[in-house]
C-alpha cells in the first residue's frame, strides 16, 4: 500500500521513493544529479534547520532551494541556487 502525497504528475526521471531507511539516505542523496529543497513559505520552514540541504552540500550534490528562513540566508551568496517559495516555473 502506497503511503504519503502521491505527485501530480509523473516524469521518466522522477522517482517517488516513499520513507527509506535511515542508512540509506545518504547514498541516495548522493547519487542525486540535483538536490532540490522545495519548502513552502510558513512557520515551519522558516524556523527549521535545512537538513537535507547541509547534507546535499556536505556531499558535493549541486542544491536549488527555495528562499525561505535558514535556507536564505545559508545560500544568500549564492543568489542562482535560490528560487521563490511556490515559484513552479
Amino acid at each position: 500500500v502506497e503511503r504519503g502525497p502521491t505527485l501530480g504528475r509523473t516524469h521518466d526521471r522522477l522517482h517517488r521513493l516513499g520513507p527509506v531507511p535511515h542508512d540509506d539516505a545518504l547514498a541516495i542523496i548522493a547519487s542525486l544529479e540535483v538536490s532540490v529543497v522545495c519548502n513552502r513559505d510558513g512557520l515551519f520552514a522558516r524556523a527549521c534547520h535545512p537538513m537535507k540541504l547541509v547534507e546535499s552540500a556536505g556531499l558535493g550534490v549541486p542544491v536549488v532551494a527555495a528562499a525561505v528562513g535558514e535556507v536564505a540566508r545559508l545560500l544568500a551568496g549564492r543568489p542562482d541556487a535560490l528560487y521563490s517559495p511556490g515559484d513552479s516555473g
